[in-house]
């Protein structure tokens, strides 16, 4: 399965699993929201964020050609969490900086180039 669909995959079991428990927790007053992340520096593993080839690679496949950084998961958790969402429930919020348009929205100009020119170096 390619890597685009396994992640939209995940962020799917993420969405059913706020899905189910606010639903659950409905009848207590609880609401439930979730953020499924993407590729993210500190998520991803020592061995992924020694390996330049390997960091490159996952990156060119991003639209912004970056990982993510931890710190860019607080606003929208705060976001989530805050009094601007008290009526928003089993709602989740996808953050992998456009992974998963890779397949379905063409990519920019420089964004084809620079992954080309990766999947070359890389065989």
């Amino acid at each position: 399965m390619p890597r685009a669909e396994r992640l939209r995959c995940v962020e799917a079991d993420i969405e059913g699993l706020a899905r189910a428990l606010a639903v659950d927790r409905a009848t207590d007053g609880i609401l439930v929201n979730a953020i499924a992340p993407g590729f993210f520096g500190a998520s991803i593993g020592t061995a992924f964020t020694q390996s330049e080839r390997l960091h490159k690679q996952v990156a060119s496949r991003i639209p912004p050609d970056r990982i993510g950084q931890t710190s860019e998961l607080a606003s929208p958790a705060s976001f989530l969490a805050g009094n601007a969402c008290d009526h928003l429930t089993e709602y989740a919020l996808g953050l992998d900086g456009g992974h998963g348009l890779d397949q379905a929205v063409p990519a920019s100009t420089e964004h084809q180039r620079r992954r080309r020119a990766n999947d070359t170096r890389l065989g």
